[in-house]
C-alpha cells in the first residue's frame, strides 16, 4: 500500500457514533438492497452486470458534491460489499485534499465521529514522510505526507484513509495524488469502500437434489468423458463428495463416495472429469446458501452420452462463428505433466461437429506418434471440450451440424 509517492495519508478507525443497526450506507445504497432497489435509488445511473456477482456504474451518484462510480455487490451469507471512487483531473494538492474532507464529512454525519489509527513504522511506508494526526470535522486522521524538499509542504502529494469498524462492518476512506504517468495527467482521487465480513454459519451439507445449477457438463464433455472408458451396458450414478466454492460456485475437492459400488468406483474418472463443469447458485431451490458448503452430487453415465455416429463435414465451416475456443493459456491446464517436464511438443488435428447446445463433439482426433502420444490424446479430449460457437451461421441458418477442422499446437 506504502510503496508509492504519496503525499498526504488519513486513516480513521472505530465509530465514536452508533451505527442503525444493520443498516449500512454508502450514499443513496445501503446493504440489504436488492438490484432494483440500488437501480431506483440512483436515476439516471446505469448499472451493468459484473462478473460472478455484483453491478457496477461508471456515474452512480454524488458525495460532496463529487461524482462517484460505484459497485455494489451481494456476497453470500448476507454480506455486502459497496466500493465508490471518484477520479478528476487534480488542479492543486490543497483542492485535493479538500475534495477528501468534503465526502469524509459526508460519511461521518451518517456514520459517526472517526479515530485515527497509530503511526506506521517507517519501514512501511518506504520513503521519507512526516506523519501528524488531523481533524477532520468532528474525527480525526492520520496525516501522512510525502517529505519533498524541492516544494514547499503544501504542495506535498497526499493519500487519504478513513476506515470505521462497526461489528463486523467496515467503512474504509482513501484520497490521494496519482501523479501524472506519460500523456495521463496528474489526478485527484477519492475512494469509499464497504465490506461486511459476517462470521458465517459452521459448514455443513446441502442436499443434492435442492440445489440450483447454473452451468451443467456440455453435450461435449459427456462425450468426451468416454473416449478412453466403454460406456456402462446400462446407465449408472456415481457419487461424488464435493466443496462448492466460495467465489463462482465451482466443484472443490471432489472425491469418489464411499458408498459407490464396484461398477459405479470404475466409472470414477468420467464422474470427476464431469464435476469441473457444474456451477452452483448461491441459495438452494428452498433458499439455503451453498457457498463453502458440502454436497453428494450425482452424476449419471449412460452409452447414450456418446454419440458416435457424428461425421465432420467442413462445407459451412467458414460461416461458423466461433464464441469460445482453446487459448494457449487455457490449453496449458491440460498439458500432460510428464510432457511438459520434458519439454516435449505437438500439434493436434480435430474434427468437429457442432450439437444442439453449440459445444463441440469432435469424432477426428489425430495424434502424431511419440513417447507422450497417450497423454497427448487425453488432453486433446478436454481441450476440444472449450469449444463454441454462436446459435446461427453468418448466412441466418442454425449451426447445428456444422463441421470444422483445426489444428491445436501444444508446446511448452
Amino acid at each position: 500500500m506504502m510503496k508509492r509517492t504519496i503525499i498526504f495519508l488519513a486513516a480513521i478507525f472505530s465509530a465514536t457514533a452508533a451505527l442503525a443497526a444493520d443498516e449500512f450506507a454508502i450514499g443513496p445504497i445501503k446493504t440489504g438492497m436488492t438490484y432494483d432497489e440500488v437501480r431506483a435509488a440512483t436515476p439516471g445511473a446505469e448499472w451493468k452486470p459484473m462478473p460472478f456477482r455484483g453491478i457496477a456504474a461508471a456515474n452512480a451518484f454524488q458525495l460532496g458534491g463529487l461524482a462517484f462510480g460505484a459497485q455494489y455487490v451481494p456476497e453470500p451469507w448476507d454480506r455486502y460489499h459497496i466500493f465508490a471512487s471518484h477520479a478528476s483531473r487534480l488542479t492543486d494538492v490543497a483542492s485535493c485534499r479538500a475534495n477528501y474532507e468534503k465526502v469524509t464529512n459526508v460519511v461521518q454525519s451518517s456514520v459517526g465521529d472517526l479515530n485515527a489509527p497509530p503511526e506506521f513504522d517507517p519501514s512501511e511506508i518506504g520513503y521519507a514522510a512526516k506523519q501528524s494526526e488531523v481533524k477532520i470535522g468532528g474525527g480525526t486522521a492520520l496525516l501522512i505526507q510525502h517529505v519533498d524538499n524541492a516544494k514547499p509542504e503544501s504542495e506535498w502529494p497526499f493519500e487519504l484513509s478513513a476506515v470505521v469498524h462497526e461489528g463486523d462492518t467496515t467503512i474504509n476512506m482513501s484520497g490521494e495524488v496519482h501523479p501524472a504517468m506519460g500523456d495521463k495527467p496528474a489526478q485527484c482521487i477519492v475512494r469509499v469502500t464497504l465490506g461486511e465480513y459476517t462470521k458465517r454459519p459452521r459448514k455443513g451439507t446441502v442436499a443434492f437434489n435442492d440445489l440450483v445449477f447454473t452451468a451443467e457438463p456440455s453435450l461435449s464433455r459427456l462425450h468426451h468423458s468416454l473416449d478412453n472408458v466403454a460406456p456402462p451396458a446400462a446407465p449408472i450414478t456415481v457419487a461424488l463428495d464435493c466443496t462448492i466454492d466460495d467465489n463462482d460456485g465451482h466443484l472443490e475437492n471432489c472425491k469418489p463416495d464411499s458408498a459407490n459400488d464396484p461398477t459405479a468406483q470404475s466409472y470414477a474418472g468420467v464422474a470427476l472429469a464431469r464435476a469441473n463443469d457444474y456451477r452452483v447458485a448461491d441459495k438452494t431451490s428452498s433458499g439455503k446458501w451453498t457457498p463453502g458448503e458440502s454436497t453428494t452430487l450425482q452424476i449419471h453415465i449412460a452409452a447414450g452420452d456418446r454419440h458416435d455416429d457424428a461425421r465432420v463435414s467442413i462445407a459451412k465451416q467458414s460461416l461458423l462463428k466461433f464464441t469460445a475456443y482453446p487459448r494457449p493459456e487455457e490449453m496449458i491446464r491440460f498439458y500432460p505433466q510428464d510432457a511438459l517436464a520434458a519439454g516435449a511438443s505437438t500439434e493436434i488435428e480435430v474434427g468437429c461437429v457442432i450439437q444442439t447446445d453449440f459445444s463441440a463433439i469432435c469424432p477426428e482426433i489425430s495424434v502424431p506418434s511419440g513417447p507422450f502420444q497417450a497423454q497427448f490424446r487425453a488432453a486433446a479430449s478436454n481441450i476440444v471440450t472449450v469449444y463454441r460457437v454462436a446459435p446461427t451461421l453468418s448466412d441466418g441458418s442454425s449451426a447445428v451440424g456444422a463441421g470444422f477442422r483445426a489444428k491445436l499446437k501444444l508446446s511448452p
